[in-house]
């Protein structure tokens, strides 16, 4: 299952979830212009990925 979710402050969310018992698996960053998009994908417990 691929789940995306969005939040006001990113960082303090992925934390959370990581205390959940999630695993970052990596972040990602997309510059276009003077817009930058920010991703976190994490691993859920069970170590199956979701981006």
């Amino acid at each position: 299952m691929h789940l995306d979710l969005g939040a006001e402050d990113r960082e303090a969310t992925v934390e959370r979830l990581e205390e959940l018992g999630a695993t970052v698996r990596e972040t990602r960053t997309l510059t276009a212009g003077d817009h930058e998009l920010v991703w976190t994908i994490l691993e859920d417990p069970t170590g199956k990925a979701s981006v």
